[in-house]
């Protein structure tokens, strides 16, 4: 690093936006914070009623021609934590946690996706030495649950040619196109009844999943809590004729769910029985997810039986439509192998007195298949008799093969580091596609530090590539006027 991480003005300002709550939907304070900066750097800046911000910085001396360049990303970020750990997103700062090259939050997720995006956009708009056409920062609100800022955003508020977007994940990797998404909320209605008298309760957990990002992850073998936890409780209800008093799992539909937990009722006779086939389904399913999530732990203990619990006929309806949900990968690209083409995560389940909310996140980068999907969820929810709400929809970006910043960011990338720069379609849902449908002809090109595990509390920012990428993205506009 040509500086200590420490002083280097990109960090400063990704530490500062950390001590600022800005889960998706709590935007406006770091959106008020940005604004007041670059107020107070006498910028032309304009903040929309959702707090989505277009600010922009004139064009440097000798590069009043250039193309003007959009700055592209989002200013909310998914909250997860683990069950055990005691943290308000809505009132609490992160706390930042530095393991040699690597930044992370205690416990919760980072942010990284996308502060590095505020964060370089801040330091850009600070400094007046460095070399760059007009710049246009657009930072927008809610892009974690649907891309809705940036769907609402007046399409007369942006005019860059050329558009940069900086929520990528990996050094080096500069994203060409990306998936268009959907999302499903779905409500399954139940029926309870009393719990008989001197049942044994019982509290199952699933813990320890990586969990991780339901486009960019969802190809990584990796467990889904909630249909780990469903087909334990349907083995339990037919084995047992346990009676499901609860059941949560996942926390955002853009997440692997990495944890769950349900209640069960059962005659003590059967208590042994049960706790000695969960440890079994534990030791039988730990194998599966050996690899990709090895800390999978799968946990039984007595609890009060106190209250109610679904009738088994809504037991049984509500955990066969989870388990007959498709999860996972469904189809893979054509042209790229190793690419998803289209995928669904069941992302959240929360049982009520009288319904079970479940949502999905469907990703495709062919709009047919998308829908074709959406279909599929529709008939299967049809049939539990399920309300559904679609909402969040938003285009694909294609690939252009003409692309100039394309060429540029190549090749400045790879003179700067002698490696061969990698070009890439990702399954996740960038603003991209909706920026080119407001601006024709926009050339577009994504691109980041090195992050992992984002969309998880093992969330994590390379701090070298972090600067190293700001050093990229300053000589990417030095030469923007080449």
């Amino acid at each position: 690093m040509s500086m200590a991480y420490q002083e280097h003005p990109v960090y400063k300002h990704f530490e500062a936006i950390s001590r600022i709550p800005h889960g998706s939907g709590q935007e406006k304070a770091l959106s008020d914070y940005i604004m007041f900066f670059a107020k107070n750097l006498k910028l032309p800046a304009v903040q929309d009623d959702l707090g989505n911000l277009v600010i922009r910085k004139p064009a440097a001396k000798g590069y009043e021609n250039a193309p003007v360049v959009m700055l592209q990303g989002h200013l909310d970020m998914v909250c997860e934590k683990n069950m055990d750990i005691a943290h308000n997103f809505e009132r609490e700062p992160l706390k930042l946690v530095v393991e040699g090259d690597w930044l992370r939050a205690d416990g919760t997720t980072l942010g990284a996706d996308d502060g590095v995006a505020v964060a370089y956009c801040m330091a850009l708009m600070g400094d007046d030495t460095l070399a760059h056409p007009a710049l246009e920062v657009v930072l927008t609100v809610d892009e974690e649950v649907g891309l809705v800022g940036a769907t609402a955003l007046d399409a007369g508020l942006v005019n860059g040619d050329i558009l940069i977007n900086l929520d990528s994940g990996e050094e080096g990797v500069f994203l060409t196109s990306c998936a268009g998404g959907l999302k499903l909320d779905m409500d399954v209605p139940v029926t309870r009844e009393a719990a008989f008298a001197g049942d044994a309760g019982i509290c199952i957990r699933v813990t320890g999943l990586q969990g991780g990002h339901s486009g960019i992850d969802i190809d990584k073998g990796r467990g889904n809590s909630i249909r780990i936890m469903a087909a334990l409780l349907e083995q339990l209800r037919t084995a047992f004729g346990a009676r499901l008093a609860s059941f949560e799992g996942g926390l955002k539909d853009n997440a692997i769910p990495r944890e769950a937990a349900a209640v069960v009722c059962v005659p003590q006779e059967k208590l042994a029985g049960v706790l000695a086939v969960v440890a079994a389904y534990a030791a039988e399913i730990k194998p599966v997810y050996a690899t990709a999530d090895p800390l999978l732990a799968v946990e039984a203990a007595e609890t009060a039986a106190n209250g109610d619990v679904l009738t088994d006929e809504s037991a049984q309806t509500l955990l066969t439509f989870l388990l007959e949900l498709p999860n996972g990968p469904l189809a893979y690209s054509a042209a790229f192998a190793t690419l998803v083409e289209t995928s669904n995560n069941v992302g959240v389940v929360r049982l009520s007195a009288d319904k079970a909310q479940v949502v999905c996140a469907l990703r495709s980068s062919v709009a047919a298949s998308k829908h074709t999907l959406s279909s599929e969820i529709h008939a299967l929810a049809e049939k539990v008799n399920a309300q559904v709400a679609a909402h969040g929809e938003y285009p694909a970006w294609e690939y252009n093969p003409d692309s100039r910043i394309r060429e540029l960011a190549v090749e400045t990338y790879e003179a700067m580091t002698g490696q061969e720069a990698v070009l890439e379609a990702v399954h996740a849902g960038l603003e991209c596609g909706l920026f080119a449908a407001k601006r024709p002809g926009l050339d577009m090109i994504a691109l980041g530090p090195t992050m992992h595990d984002i969309h998880s509390p093992l969330e994590r920012l390379s701090l070298s590539s972090f600067i190293r990428t700001w050093d990229l993205l300053v000589e990417i506009l030095r030469k923007v006027n080449a």
